[in-house]
């Protein structure tokens, strides 16, 4: 009796190994499919932060294209009056246009370190165009 206990001892002791060393295999399968769902979602991470705004882009856009009036008024001066007016077709696809150009923009698009370098780039470019615009509208007297 002796020995058939330990010949028991034995076997239970080789299914358990073979029971961890296959659930060993399983875990490390499953390991290795959320390690590629995560770089996947690491790759995408751009378009998948980028399709909310997207979405409330095209719903804002399609409100406005049923809702604005034919002209829409900018820049409501003190007098009541709008210093321009511009058509429901500009007023709806400019915002949608500035959305699309702020998503693909080549700064968005770069990594934080070169997209910081060129916002100051755009800032510069920005400055001397406004101050290019408040000189070149003075007249002298």
């Amino acid at each position: 009796m002796g020995k058939t206990g330990q010949f028991a001892e034995k076997q239970t002791a080789a299914v358990q190994s073979a029971g961890f060393e296959k659930f060993k295999t399983v875990m490390s399968k499953v390991n290795s499919v959320i390690n590629l769902v995560g770089v996947w979602l690491f790759r995408l991470r751009k378009f998948i932060m980028a399709a909310p705004v997207v979405y409330a882009a095209i719903r804002l856009a399609s409100y406005n294209g049923q809702h604005l009036p034919e002209q829409v008024g900018l820049d409501l001066q003190s007098t009541g009056e709008f210093a321009m007016t511009v058509s429901r077709q500009l007023a709806v696809m400019g915002p949608l246009g500035l959305t699309a150009a702020c998503l693909t923009s080549p700064a968005s698009l770069a990594s934080a370190r070169s997209s910081s370098a060129a916002a100051a780039r755009c800032a510069s470019t920005a400055q001397g165009s406004v101050s290019v615009a408040a000189t070149s509208h003075t007249f002298p007297a």
